[in-house]
């Protein structure tokens, strides 16, 4: 007869610092009870284990039992192992975490972590793959094989696969590339130096973004869908390669109160969430200066009387005007309204415009956008998320004047888009295969960072899509020309099922945008990676 024990004991001092790690004998009650074993298919797991009193363990018999952690295993009296028969075995062993560390970034501890709500994971990075992180993002000198751009999965994958007790398979979340900030913005705003208003160069001084430093450059969110004991690893591909795999961890979720993500209702003609959700509301472009939401700014931004907000300057937006938008869903929320349309543009909430792949200096963007979807949770509002405006593919012309459009070039930049498929035809950006190719990662970080939130109720691909190739502003005659809708429909269906292939676009409504008239063939909307109908009518 056989049995062995193992038994490995470490001591660990407790440091105060932000974060924990998920393997932190603190992170998760550390008690486990002979029935929590006993359920276990092959092997129990758990950071740190404690067989302690007033539980009882008695384990003998001809049933195999492996209990690993990753810390600490720590038995008091009372505890028997044996006697096994001839086929029986016990193990107890240690299984040190990997050369990476997992931390959690918004709770105390693994033990309650709430149903449908938020859970993000700060994650290390080995070091040899950190450097060559640091040098992509810094723009070091070194040669390409010494970097690693973190924001394509073909370089640079890092996510996390999370399986509930009772589950046929993991949910698997992609983790995203980030940077902390700390803004810089003066209460009160500086007069301009001409007494009238502010140049470009004036306005983009007023306001800032410091970086602060970090030890987890990767972060991982997900909002676990049902209560009980969960684990969780987390792996890291390079080159497409899986390299390294964290030790599993477990937490355990708990009832929150939040039924979960806007769906389509059984009849298909409401949506719902406990019951029938009624969306009432309005557009809330983006954060923009306007002489409603903010009039001391539009006064400066005001010039031999015409206003320039920044739409038509070559500098984003300053940290004042996320501001005022957030004030603007206040004055939303306090009105009666649950739900708000906004749109991704380049001057205040597109992760991608100058550097094609590449998101290092819109991530300040980002984080102003992580505060928007905070705020809209804080109201028990609903974004429609529109992932892409089309003054991007037009010409500036076409966009009333606008700047960051396709023919904008400034600040020794033009649309990555642009550059990359080298065109004056903005069409070619709909079926060019590698622009697509750099499109999903674009979608796939949208996904990762903001795909978490029950406030989020649709996805929409693309506004007004239709209006992208005609000679004028908010005209369609392009796409309604022959079989030019296909090229459309072809795209719109493309993305959206990259959408659905990806978790959090699964638990997300998706659609599309046209503006006017839609062409009597696109049977863009019956496709089965489609949730619901919208339009965008002008002509009443």
């Amino acid at each position: 007869m056989k049995s062995w024990l193992f038994l490995i004991s470490f001591g660990f001092v407790l440091q105060i610092r932000a974060q924990i790690s998920v393997y932190d004998c603190g992170a998760i009650s550390q008690i486990v009870t002979q029935s929590e074993i006993e359920a276990a298919d092959n092997e129990y797991y758990k950071q740190c284990i404690m067989f302690i009193p007033p539980e009882t363990y008695e384990f003998n018999g001809n049933l195999n039992r492996k209990v690993t952690a990753a810390t600490n295993i720590h038995l008091e009296e009372g505890v028997h192992i044996g006697p096994f028969t001839q086929d029986g075995q016990f193990w107890l062993q240690i299984n040190p975490k990997s050369d990476f560390d997992v931390a959690l970034m918004n709770y105390e501890n693994l033990n309650n972590v709430l149903k449908f709500e938020k859970l993000e994971l700060g994650v290390t990075l080995p070091q040899d793959v950190l450097t060559k992180v640091n040098n992509f993002v810094n723009e070091v000198s070194v040669p390409n094989e010494d970097k690693i751009n973190p924001y394509l999965d073909w370089e640079l994958r890092v996510y996390a696969e999370f399986t509930p007790a009772v589950a046929e398979w993991p949910f698997v979340i992609d983790g995203f590339y980030t940077k902390e900030f700390e803004v810089e913005m003066p209460e009160t705003l500086p007069i301009p130096n001409n007494l009238d208003a502010y140049s470009d160069e004036e306005y983009a001084a007023i306001g800032n973004w410091e970086e602060i430093t970090s030890d987890y450059p990767f972060r991982i969110r997900f909002a676990p869908n049902q209560i009980g004991l969960w684990t969780g690893k987390v792996k890291i591909e390079v080159n497409g390669e899986l390299i390294h795999t964290s030790v599993p961890f477990n937490f355990n979720v708990i009832e929150s109160g939040n039924v979960g993500y806007v769906k389509v209702g059984i009849n298909k003609r409401y949506l719902r969430r406990e019951g029938t959700f009624f969306p009432v509301g309005c557009n809330l472009n983006w954060p923009e200066t306007t002489e409603a939401n903010d009039p001391l700014l539009a006064d400066y931004l005001t010039n031999a009387g015409a206003f320039a907000p920044e739409g038509y300057r070559i500098y984003p937006c300053m940290p004042r005007v996320y501001d005022k938008y957030k004030d603007m869903m206040t004055l939303l929320s306090n009105g009666g309204g649950n739900y708000f349309r906004w749109i991704m543009y380049p001057v205040s909430t597109d992760i991608e415009w100058e550097k094609l792949g590449d998101y290092t200096d819109r991530l300040n963007m980002a984080q102003e956008m992580d505060e928007i979807v905070e705020h809209a949770k804080e109201l028990d509002l609903y974004i429609h998320w529109n992932m892409q405006i089309h003054f991007s593919l037009q010409f500036s012309a076409n966009t009333y004047d606008r700047r960051w459009s396709w023919d904008s070039e400034f600040n020794n930049s033009q649309y990555c888009y642009r550059t990359l498929i080298n065109s004056n035809n903005p069409m070619d950006f709909f079926t060019n295969e590698t622009a697509k190719q750099y499109y999903k990662q674009r979608l796939r970080y949208i996904l990762a960072r903001w795909g978490y939130s029950t406030n989020v109720a649709v996805w929409e691909l693309f506004s007004e899509i239709s209006n992208v190739g005609a000679p004028e502003a908010d005209n369609n005659d392009y796409y309604l020309q022959g079989n030019n809708w296909m090229i459309y429909r072809d795209w719109q269906v493309e993305m959206a099922e990259y959408l659905k292939s990806m978790y959090h676009g699964q638990c997300h409504l998706v659609t599309a945008s046209y503006g006017g008239e839609k062409h009597p063939d696109d049977d863009t909307f019956e496709s089965p990676y489609m949730d619901i109908m919208t339009s965008n009518i002008y002509d009443y």
